[in-house]
Protein backbone atom coordinates (compact mmCIF):
# COMPACT_ATOMS: atom_id res chain seq x y z
CA UNK A 1 0.00 0.00 0.00
CA UNK A 2 1.02 3.64 -1.18
CA UNK A 3 2.21 5.45 2.02
CA UNK A 4 0.65 8.80 0.14
CA UNK A 5 -2.17 8.38 -2.59
CA UNK A 6 -2.62 11.57 -5.12
CA UNK A 7 -5.67 11.51 -6.59
CA UNK A 8 -6.71 13.56 -9.57
CA UNK A 9 -9.90 15.11 -11.20
CA UNK A 10 -8.93 16.17 -14.51
CA UNK A 11 -11.08 18.59 -16.72
CA UNK A 12 -10.80 20.75 -19.76
CA UNK A 13 -9.31 23.92 -18.05
CA UNK A 14 -7.77 22.67 -14.90
CA UNK A 15 -6.98 20.03 -12.49
CA UNK A 16 -7.26 19.37 -8.78
CA UNK A 17 -5.13 16.70 -7.29
CA UNK A 18 -5.36 16.23 -3.02
CA UNK A 19 -3.05 13.94 -1.44
CA UNK A 20 -4.38 11.50 1.23
CA UNK A 21 -2.18 9.10 3.74
CA UNK A 22 -2.85 5.68 4.34
CA UNK A 23 -5.36 6.14 6.63
CA UNK A 24 -7.39 8.55 4.12
CA UNK A 25 -6.50 11.50 6.31
CA UNK A 26 -5.95 15.09 3.59
CA UNK A 27 -2.18 15.98 3.55
CA UNK A 28 -2.72 18.75 1.11
CA UNK A 29 -4.36 19.92 -2.05
CA UNK A 30 -3.31 22.17 -5.22
CA UNK A 31 -5.21 23.25 -8.31
CA UNK A 32 -3.27 23.74 -11.97
CA UNK A 33 -4.03 24.86 -14.95
CA UNK A 34 -4.23 22.46 -17.72
CA UNK A 35 -0.96 23.34 -19.86
CA UNK A 36 2.33 21.55 -21.39
CA UNK A 37 4.26 22.20 -17.84
CA UNK A 38 0.87 20.51 -15.67
CA UNK A 39 2.88 17.27 -15.01
CA UNK A 40 6.01 18.94 -13.70
CA UNK A 41 3.87 21.50 -11.93
CA UNK A 42 2.20 18.51 -9.88
CA UNK A 43 5.33 16.48 -9.28
CA UNK A 44 7.39 19.61 -7.63
CA UNK A 45 4.45 20.07 -5.37
CA UNK A 46 4.09 16.77 -4.28
CA UNK A 47 8.58 16.44 -3.74
CA UNK A 48 7.20 16.16 -0.20
CA UNK A 49 6.01 12.69 0.17
CA UNK A 50 8.70 10.63 -2.17
CA UNK A 51 6.73 7.20 -1.45
CA UNK A 52 3.36 8.74 -3.92
CA UNK A 53 1.21 7.01 -6.19
CA UNK A 54 -0.89 8.85 -8.60
CA UNK A 55 -4.18 8.18 -8.70
CA UNK A 56 -6.37 9.43 -12.43
CA UNK A 57 -9.72 9.55 -13.25
CA UNK A 58 -10.13 8.44 -16.51
CA UNK A 59 -6.73 7.68 -17.40
CA UNK A 60 -8.43 6.53 -20.59
CA UNK A 61 -9.91 9.10 -21.78
CA UNK A 62 -9.94 12.95 -20.35
CA UNK A 63 -6.70 12.26 -17.93
CA UNK A 64 -5.07 10.34 -20.66
CA UNK A 65 -2.31 13.25 -21.37
CA UNK A 66 -1.48 14.08 -17.64
CA UNK A 67 -1.66 10.64 -16.49
CA UNK A 68 0.77 9.49 -19.99
CA UNK A 69 3.56 13.09 -18.83
CA UNK A 70 3.59 11.55 -15.72
CA UNK A 71 4.20 8.15 -16.34
CA UNK A 72 6.88 9.71 -18.65
CA UNK A 73 8.40 11.60 -15.32
CA UNK A 74 9.10 8.50 -13.74
CA UNK A 75 5.69 8.36 -11.55
CA UNK A 76 3.43 5.75 -10.54
CA UNK A 77 0.11 6.36 -11.95
CA UNK A 78 -3.14 4.06 -11.48
CA UNK A 79 -6.55 4.24 -13.19
CA UNK A 80 -9.55 5.00 -11.10
CA UNK A 81 -12.74 4.45 -13.24
CA UNK A 82 -15.18 7.72 -13.06
CA UNK A 83 -18.41 4.78 -11.92
CA UNK A 84 -15.49 3.64 -9.19
CA UNK A 85 -14.64 7.26 -8.01
CA UNK A 86 -18.85 8.34 -8.41
CA UNK A 87 -19.26 5.23 -5.54
CA UNK A 88 -16.59 6.09 -3.15
CA UNK A 89 -17.57 10.01 -3.02
CA UNK A 90 -21.50 8.91 -2.32
CA UNK A 91 -20.82 6.90 0.33
CA UNK A 92 -18.68 9.09 1.83
CA UNK A 93 -20.58 10.21 4.87
CA UNK A 94 -18.59 13.64 5.97
CA UNK A 95 -19.02 16.51 3.04
CA UNK A 96 -20.56 14.55 -0.32
CA UNK A 97 -21.17 18.20 -2.52
CA UNK A 98 -19.95 17.57 -5.72
CA UNK A 99 -16.72 19.81 -6.04
CA UNK A 100 -13.21 18.98 -7.78
CA UNK A 101 -11.78 18.63 -4.05
CA UNK A 102 -13.79 15.76 -3.23
CA UNK A 103 -13.91 14.43 -6.45
CA UNK A 104 -10.04 14.26 -6.16
CA UNK A 105 -10.29 12.68 -2.67
CA UNK A 106 -12.95 10.51 -3.92
CA UNK A 107 -10.57 9.17 -6.83
CA UNK A 108 -7.41 8.75 -4.06
CA UNK A 109 -9.51 6.91 -1.64
CA UNK A 110 -11.11 4.55 -4.43
CA UNK A 111 -7.28 3.53 -5.90
CA UNK A 112 -6.14 3.20 -2.04
CA UNK A 113 -8.75 0.94 -1.44
CA UNK A 114 -9.32 -0.83 -4.64
CA UNK A 115 -7.95 -4.65 -4.67
CA UNK A 116 -6.74 -4.52 -7.87
CA UNK A 117 -6.01 -1.41 -9.48
CA UNK A 118 -5.09 -1.12 -13.32
CA UNK A 119 -1.28 0.43 -13.42
CA UNK A 120 -1.09 3.16 -16.34
CA UNK A 121 1.66 2.42 -18.74
CA UNK A 122 3.21 4.53 -21.06
CA UNK A 123 1.80 4.32 -24.79
CA UNK A 124 3.99 2.49 -27.46
CA UNK A 125 4.79 3.82 -31.14
CA UNK A 126 1.47 2.09 -32.70
CA UNK A 127 -0.51 4.28 -30.40
CA UNK A 128 0.95 7.53 -31.10
CA UNK A 129 0.89 6.73 -34.60
CA UNK A 130 -2.66 6.15 -34.21
CA UNK A 131 -3.24 9.62 -32.27
CA UNK A 132 -1.01 11.45 -35.01
CA UNK A 133 -2.86 9.71 -37.66
CA UNK A 134 -6.34 10.54 -36.33
CA UNK A 135 -5.21 14.08 -36.23
CA UNK A 136 -3.95 14.20 -39.75
CA UNK A 137 -7.33 13.24 -40.76
CA UNK A 138 -9.21 15.41 -38.82
CA UNK A 139 -7.21 18.06 -40.07
CA UNK A 140 -7.63 17.28 -43.90
CA UNK A 141 -11.34 16.74 -43.19
CA UNK A 142 -11.04 20.69 -41.64
CA UNK A 143 -9.61 21.77 -44.80
CA UNK A 144 -11.77 20.02 -47.77
CA UNK A 145 -14.88 21.17 -45.48
CA UNK A 146 -13.53 24.76 -45.53
CA UNK A 147 -12.43 25.10 -49.52
CA UNK A 148 -15.70 23.88 -50.18
CA UNK A 149 -17.32 26.64 -48.21
CA UNK A 150 -14.93 28.69 -50.09
CA UNK A 151 -15.56 27.40 -53.30
CA UNK A 152 -19.32 27.64 -53.29
CA UNK A 153 -18.99 31.56 -52.18
CA UNK A 154 -16.34 32.34 -54.86
CA UNK A 155 -18.68 30.83 -57.25
CA UNK A 156 -22.11 32.31 -56.09
CA UNK A 157 -20.85 35.74 -55.72
CA UNK A 158 -19.31 35.18 -59.26
CA UNK A 159 -22.58 33.86 -60.78
CA UNK A 160 -25.34 36.72 -58.85
CA UNK A 161 -22.53 39.55 -60.22
CA UNK A 162 -22.50 38.22 -63.83
CA UNK A 163 -26.50 38.32 -63.47
CA UNK A 164 -26.51 41.52 -61.82
CA UNK A 165 -24.08 42.96 -65.14
CA UNK A 166 -25.93 41.27 -67.38
CA UNK A 167 -29.76 42.48 -66.60
CA UNK A 168 -28.34 46.34 -66.52
CA UNK A 169 -27.27 45.94 -69.68
CA UNK A 170 -30.87 44.37 -70.46
CA UNK A 171 -29.81 41.14 -71.22
CA UNK A 172 -32.74 39.03 -69.67
CA UNK A 173 -32.31 36.07 -71.24
CA UNK A 174 -28.44 35.61 -69.36
CA UNK A 175 -29.66 33.49 -66.84
CA UNK A 176 -31.63 31.13 -69.28
CA UNK A 177 -29.01 30.50 -71.30
CA UNK A 178 -26.95 29.91 -68.30
CA UNK A 179 -29.18 27.73 -66.72
CA UNK A 180 -29.24 25.74 -70.04
CA UNK A 181 -26.17 25.24 -70.75
CA UNK A 182 -25.24 23.93 -67.31
CA UNK A 183 -28.04 21.43 -67.55
CA UNK A 184 -26.84 20.46 -70.89
CA UNK A 185 -22.96 19.87 -69.98
CA UNK A 186 -24.75 17.39 -66.98
CA UNK A 187 -26.77 15.35 -69.46
CA UNK A 188 -23.44 15.03 -71.52
CA UNK A 189 -21.64 13.60 -68.24
CA UNK A 190 -24.46 11.45 -67.03
CA UNK A 191 -24.76 7.91 -67.39
CA UNK A 192 -26.55 7.09 -70.87
CA UNK A 193 -29.59 4.98 -68.73
CA UNK A 194 -30.34 8.55 -67.28
CA UNK A 195 -29.65 10.88 -70.28
CA UNK A 196 -33.53 11.06 -71.87
CA UNK A 197 -34.35 11.90 -68.20
CA UNK A 198 -31.97 14.40 -67.90
CA UNK A 199 -32.78 15.78 -71.11
CA UNK A 200 -36.51 16.37 -70.94
CA UNK A 201 -35.14 18.69 -67.59
CA UNK A 202 -33.63 20.48 -69.94
CA UNK A 203 -36.25 21.17 -72.10
CA UNK A 204 -38.89 21.96 -69.42
CA UNK A 205 -36.22 24.52 -67.93
CA UNK A 206 -36.26 25.88 -71.57
CA UNK A 207 -39.96 26.25 -71.60
CA UNK A 208 -40.55 27.57 -67.89
CA UNK A 209 -37.84 30.28 -68.72
CA UNK A 210 -39.98 31.07 -71.92
CA UNK A 211 -42.96 31.28 -70.35
CA UNK A 212 -41.30 33.80 -67.28
CA UNK A 213 -39.87 35.85 -69.78
CA UNK A 214 -42.94 36.00 -71.58
CA UNK A 215 -44.74 37.12 -68.64
CA UNK A 216 -42.30 39.52 -67.84
CA UNK A 217 -43.01 40.91 -71.11
CA UNK A 218 -46.67 41.07 -70.80
CA UNK A 219 -45.88 42.81 -67.65
CA UNK A 220 -43.94 46.14 -68.75
CA UNK A 221 -46.31 46.14 -72.03
CA UNK A 222 -49.08 46.80 -69.59
CA UNK A 223 -48.13 50.02 -68.13
CA UNK A 224 -47.59 51.59 -71.89
CA UNK A 225 -51.04 49.90 -73.21
CA UNK A 226 -52.76 51.66 -70.51
CA UNK A 227 -51.76 55.27 -70.87
CA UNK A 228 -51.58 54.91 -74.68
CA UNK A 229 -55.50 54.11 -74.40
CA UNK A 230 -56.03 56.64 -72.10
Amino acid sequence: MAAVMIGIDPHKGSHTAVAIGSREEPLGRVRVRACPAQAGQLVAWAAAWPERTWAVEGAAGLGHLLAQQLVAAGERVLDVPPKLAARVRLLQAADTSKNDPNDAQAVAIAALRSTAPRQVAADDHAAVLKVWAKRHRDLSRCRNQAACRIHAVLASVIVWRTAFVASMAGDNAWLERAVSSELERTVSRAAPATTGTMQSMVMTRRRSWAETDHCAGRLKAGPRRSRSAS
